[in-house]
């Protein structure tokens, strides 16, 4: 394929995204795992642009109209086609003589249409995979379809400011798309079983199974005692040779984070605001944690004490969830009033939440106030979406912008504002660490300061100290930093059973 060595500076770019160019056309299979707010989309689109005039990007769908302005800004003659769940169309007509692009979303990247349209695009050509954390587990259709089209693509390019949102087995088949040595066996077959036990301290485990029809009714033996069977399966959830990990990674892996920047960013500042939850919160709260108690008092004597292996970890989260979502609903009125405070100092806001409810219940408080705010969860719609960022950005009167955590988290650009709070958590620190850089990436001109209302004496304060060891896993492999921590998550589990402990005596 024809290197086409567009000049590069005839595009805006920082010292950094020329080198990240470079990078990519001289790796030709790379993850490019710049922190986000760094502009990974545009060194894409020109490395593409200069290797094979085009090919094809996967995002998530919201994702797809914010790649095809990129490409315009880079390239006005640029031939772009958008393909969604019904029909392909034609979103914008170069002058023939541009570069061609094929754009889709990863959730309709398997359908017959939609791989009919990809091969001829992505054949010795381009992909791009967009949040490529999405293709993270090997056993959904989404990433089958990916692997399919990068191993017909002559360049591979993996783009993600996460790439390992919780433990090292994330990276196996993002490793796998970009034909990554550890990936694979000494034959050149994928070897999931060799980098689970090398990296993720795999290991076999036992559970008890009870077996049920077809129908999902439990299946009864003779004596009437429900039929049972013993599963053994591997344990990848763990860490090991996290040293070599990073080592090897840096052959195809490239990784800056804002410092790179110097002054042509301004800083972020993130703080915890402790608050008490409302009166008629704490109650509920309460009540919550004592049905909890109820639900560990009648587990088997001991198993809180000993092995979390027996416990069912998906009860306990539910448990859990159910104090996270009361505590953050008991946040609001710290949250709001915040809010207007920075807004009666004439800046603009963000907020972020993780709860529907929450969501709605922040948004009514503003209409009460009469401040003019946008909303954004994941029921909305690319353009809707769009709509909301164009409004945030450009209109004087709208002073609040309040999203989901996940669906607001990516691909947005809202340096209007340089405060964000978070009126509560998810489990994951990339999730935050991407929402934050909403407003922290370059076009920002102040300073960003990022406020997370931790509600006292809840399950919030465990979760911030979760957060923080799962953050150490994260950088030691991203960065070569070093950590100490097991799983983190039945920490939280072990210190709410300590809690606890008094049932059983």
């Amino acid at each position: 394929m024809k290197n086409h060595n567009t000049n590069v500076d005839s595009v805006p770019l920082f010292q950094h995204q020329k080198e990240g160019i470079k990078f990519l056309k001289e790796k030709r299979k790379a993850i490019l795992a710049d922190e986000m707010g760094l502009g990974k989309t545009r060194q894409a689109v020109v490395a593409t642009r200069d290797l094979t005039n085009g090919g094809v990007i996967l995002c998530p769908a919201s994702l797809k109209t914010n790649w095809a302005r990129e490409i315009i800004t880079v390239d006005t003659d640029a031939t772009i086609f958008i393909a969604d769940a019904t029909n392909t169309y034609e979103y914008h007509r170069g002058s023939g003589t541009g570069s061609v692009w094929y754009i889709t979303n990863y959730d309709i990247a398997s359908r017959v249409r939609i791989e009919k349209e990809i091969v001829p695009h992505v054949r010795n050509r381009t992909i791009v995979l967009d949040e490529a954390h999405y293709i993270k587990s090997s056993s959904t259709k989404r990433t089958k379809a990916a692997l399919l089209y990068a191993g017909m693509a002559e360049n591979v390019f993996l783009l993600t400011g996460t790439p390992v949102l919780n433990r090292p087995m994330e990276l196996f088949t993002l490793l796998q798309a970009i034909e990554h040595p550890i990936a694979f066996s000494s034959k050149g077959e994928p070897n999931w079983y060799g980098y689970a036990r090398k990296y993720c301290a795999a290991f076999k485990r036992e559970f008890t199974k009870t077996l049920k029809d077809k129908n999902g009714n439990i299946i009864y033996g003779e004596n009437g005692i429900p039929l049972k069977r013993k599963m053994v399966f591997l344990d990848t959830s763990g860490a090991s040779n996290l040293d070599d990990l990073a080592v090897q990674l840096k052959k195809n892996y490239l990784r800056r984070t804002k410092d790179i920047l110097g002054d042509k960013i301004p800083a972020k500042i993130i703080d915890n605001v402790e608050v008490e939850i409302a009166k008629e919160f704490r109650n509920k709260y309460d009540s919550a944690w004592d049905d909890y108690i109820e639900y560990l008092k009648n587990m088997p004597r001991g198993e809180d004490e000993v092995d979390l292996g027996k416990i069912d970890m998906a009860r306990h989260v539910i448990e859990l969830g159910k104090l996270k979502q009361i505590a953050s609903k008991g946040k609001i009125q710290h949250v709001v009033e915040a809010a207007k405070e920075i807004i009666e100092n004439g800046e603009k806001v963000i907020i972020f939440t993780q709860y529907r409810n929450t969501l709605r219940d922040i948004v009514e408080l503003f209409k009460v106030e009469k401040i003019r705010g946008v909303k954004l969860s994941g029921e909305d719609n690319a353009q809707y979406r769009q709509k909301a960022v164009d409004l945030f950005q450009n209109d004087e009167s709208v002073k609040v912008f309040v999203a989901n955590i996940v669906a607001g988290g990516v691909g947005l650009t809202l340096t209007a504002a340089s405060t964000v709070l978070f009126a509560d958590m998810e489990w994951t620190p990339a999730l935050h660490s991407q929402a934050e850089d909403r407003a922290h990436r370059i076009g920002q001109q102040r300073q960003v300061n990022i406020h997370y209302f931790i509600a006292k004496d809840t399950v919030d304060e465990d979760i911030v100290e979760m957060l923080g060891k799962k953050q150490q896993v994260i950088d030691h492999i991203l960065e070569g930093k070093k950590w100490s921590s097991s799983n983190v998550k039945k920490q939280v589990v072990q210190k709410m059973l300590a809690k606890a402990s008094a049932i059983h005596s």
